[in-house]
């Protein structure tokens, strides 16, 4: 839980930088446009356009750093860190979220695993009940009993003293309670077949949910490598429509929506990167 809130922490803290960065390209536009203007070779429009940009990106920036103040806050009072309200602005994440390993790196085969709590405490219970069993036979079982006794005489009158021994053996068949010790063996059969059942039952449910959390991995390392593609085609289409611009050859409009595709699209690879993080956690808890 606390991986995550620091995550989140780290993934506005990238989105602040991508919006600074976005800052920064409309202030050097609005140079340009206001230059331009006074030259008179874009009409007010196109400036005004570039000034409504600039208010809706200090609005997102005022939001975005509230978020991150909050994210913030929440992450120290979880892990117990002393902080300063008037300074979290100045505290940073020195992680950056790129820096991911494929899912082929955190997969750990099925002879490394551990055999979890759970399915532990099953087969003692399988054990337990299987000596359940040779108990509630053994105490139907026939008993042997052996013994011996020893004498000896010195009657009076006889030269020579003499000595008896006398040795037995005993064996008891409990004939009445055969057929309680059959029910009895049948139900702790029973109870022993139960008790492997569940412990089958839980294993497979283990796999089954290893498995899930693999393949929604595997899942979000794709839906990555696909949002890192379209951020970077969408940063290589804001370059060359701000080199189109400034050749004279598109408007204002043209530069700004691709700037905006450009944020968004970096905004949303941050995000699978963070929901990337999030499931690797979620595979290795489950190991």
């Amino acid at each position: 839980n606390i991986e995550k809130k620091y995550w989140t922490a780290v993934s506005l803290q990238e989105k602040q930088l991508t919006l600074s960065q976005a800052q920064s390209l409309l202030d050097s536009l609005y140079k340009d446009a206001s230059n331009a203007f006074e030259a008179g070779l874009i009409v007010e429009n196109d400036l005004r356009q570039v000034e409504e940009k600039m208010d809706e990106l200090k609005s997102a920036g005022i939001k975005l750093r509230g978020g991150l103040r909050l994210a913030k806050m929440d992450l120290f009072n979880a892990i117990g860190y002393e902080y300063s309200i008037l300074g979290l602005d100045s505290l940073h994440f020195s992680d950056s979220i790129d820096s991911l390993q494929s899912p082929s790196y955190y997969i750990v085969e099925d002879s490394e695993l551990p055999v979890c709590d759970e399915s532990r405490l099953l087969a003692l219970k399988v054990q337990a009940e299987q000596l359940e069993k040779k108990m509630a036979v053994g105490e139907n079982l026939p008993q042997v009993m052996v013994g011996a006794s020893y004498g000896y005489n010195n009657i009076q009158g006889k030269p020579l003293p003499t000595t008896n021994g006398v040795g037995f053996v005993s064996v008891q068949i409990p004939i009445t309670d055969i057929g309680k010790a059959a029910h009895k063996a049948k139900r702790y059969n029973y109870q022993i077949e139960k008790a492997q059942n569940e412990k089958e039952y839980l294993d497979a449910q283990l796999v089954l949910r290893r498995q899930m959390y693999m393949l929604s991995m595997q899942t979000a390392w794709e839906e990555l490598q696909l949002s890192e593609a379209k951020a970077a085609n969408a940063v290589s289409r804001a370059i060359r429509a701000e080199s189109e611009y400034k050749a004279g050859r598109s408007t204002v409009s043209e530069w700004l929506k691709a700037e905006l595709d450009s944020r968004t699209a970096s905004e949303d690879y941050i995000n699978r990167c963070i929901d990337y993080r999030n499931t690797v956690r979620e595979y290795l808890d489950c190991l």
